[in-house]
């Protein structure tokens, strides 16, 4: 039996909803620190692009040998401004870490919160197997849009999550946790919102 677009959209939204639902149960259960998720949305970048390069491979386009080393590297240093954000909002609010343990330590410092990066790139792994390559979106793909995909989506929500939690942190929110569980529903809801639309774009293609 073949599953049609309505299920392949239904299974890749249900694990987007339960990879955004890893970090909350963190914050709820586990005590994870509001730089910990943060770093989270960081990693998810990271397969995001990872994910951007399978889908630029699988695309048409001659330009593909060209377009894929310029991606990484271009797309690297977005991950690296990123990441130098990151870093000061963790001086400005005393968290030495990254400085004194390791760069990405508020990933691994508990290791638990490596549960939320595999979340996501299972998320992101079954939307590119289930509607990328198992829809057959790859045939109609063009190489040199695949490669500018990504940036819009991911500029937008990281400079909100990022105001946000400068928000949280210089206003001395009364309750942190409460602050951080908002800022994770502010960020799963501009992922639906993102993938609705992106559905709806492979719908009239």
């Amino acid at each position: 039996m073949v599953m049609g677009p309505e299920k392949r959209l239904t299974l890749s939204g249900v694990f987007l909803l339960l990879g955004n639902a890893v970090p909350l149960a963190g914050v709820l259960f586990l005590e994870w620190k509001l730089l910990s998720v943060i770093m989270i949305y960081w990693a998810e970048s990271a397969v995001v692009g990872i994910f951007s390069i399978f889908r630029m491979l699988w695309a048409r386009g001659k330009e593909k040998p060209y377009l894929v080393p310029f991606f990484m590297f271009h797309y690297g240093f977005f991950m690296a401004g990123h990441y130098v954000a990151i870093l000061i909002f963790a001086l400005l609010t005393g968290d030495r870490s990254m400085l004194n343990i390791g760069l990405l330590a508020p990933l691994y410092a508990d290791p638990t919160v490596l549960s939320a990066v595999a979340a996501s790139f299972l998320s992101h792994g079954v939307f590119f197997l289930r509607n990328y390559i198992g829809g057959n979106e790859y045939l109609i793909a063009e190489a040199d849009r695949e490669m500018i995909r990504p940036y819009g989506r991911i500029l937008v929500m990281h400079v909100a999550i990022l105001a946000s939690a400068f928000a949280i942190a210089l206003t001395r929110f009364d309750r942190p946790v409460t602050a951080v569980v908002i800022l994770i529903i502010l960020k799963t809801v501009l992922d639906v919102s993102s993938h609705l639309r992106e559905r709806r774009r492979a719908a009239t293609s």
